[in-house]
């Protein structure tokens, strides 16, 4: 999968594939096997959540993956270290990263994080926007 910065970056036809594969598992669980089983996905909530923490840990473990959330205060970021040099580091362990931010930028500036060449896995962000509901289709 790309890399998923913000819902309006899907075209129409990635949504409504994205939703009817979330209804579909919904649906049919364990459907799609254990994507994320022996994976590492880094949390970072530099705004803070339960709800959105609980439920992107819950994406995390369904499919067989480990959660490992980074809290703001255990980052060194104030101390020199750019978010672009933490994300490459953290990055290195981990199948995918989340993060939820005051600045959107913070995002971008993690987007070109890789593990190594040709790893797509590294760019798998599991979004609870992507489990949002369907609207229905106009008659």
């Amino acid at each position: 999968m790309k890399d998923l910065l913000r819902i309006a970056d899907l075209t129409e036809h990635d949504l409504a594939y994205l939703l009817d594969r979330a209804e579909h598992l919904k649906r049919h669980p364990g459907a799609a096997g254990d994507p994320l089983e022996g994976q590492t996905v880094l949390l970072h909530f530099a705004k803070p959540s339960t709800r959105t923490r609980v439920s992107t840990e819950t994406a995390v473990v369904r499919p067989g993956g480990v959660p490992l959330t980074v809290a703001p205060a255990e980052l060194q970021l104030g101390r020199g270290e750019t978010i672009a040099d933490t994300a490459r580091v953290i990055g290195s362990y981990a199948a995918a990263v989340v993060i939820r931010t005051f600045d959107h930028d913070d995002v971008a500036r993690v987007r070109p994080v890789r593990r190594g060449p040709g790893d797509q896995r590294a760019h798998r962000r599991p979004s609870p926007a992507a489990g949002a509901r369907r609207p229905a289709d106009p008659a």
